[in-house]
């Protein structure tokens, strides 16, 4: 198997040491949407690639929708009319 490629997963713990910020903060940041990862049940991944990119930019690198993201809430407060 070859050497690490620029596209590694990362966890938490593995993008903490990188960036040597605290677990805390990167949970925050990525529930914040402040840090380019996705939620894999429970738990976080990072792509290092767009890590890289977020670092170099300061901005976060465009990344596809997850289904349902952006559909509207549904009021459930409201009755239906009779």
């Amino acid at each position: 198997m070859a050497g690490k490629q620029a596209d590694d997963v990362m966890t938490i713990d593995e993008l903490a040491a990188y960036l040597k910020l605290s677990k805390s903060s990167l949970y925050h940041f990525a529930r914040a949407g402040k840090v380019p990862g996705v939620k894999i049940g429970q738990q976080w991944r990072f792509q290092k690639s767009a890590i890289d990119e977020w670092m170099r930019s300061g901005t976060m690198p465009q990344q596809p929708a997850a289904p349902g993201r952006n559909a509207p809430k549904k009021n459930r407060n409201t009755r239906k009319a009779r």
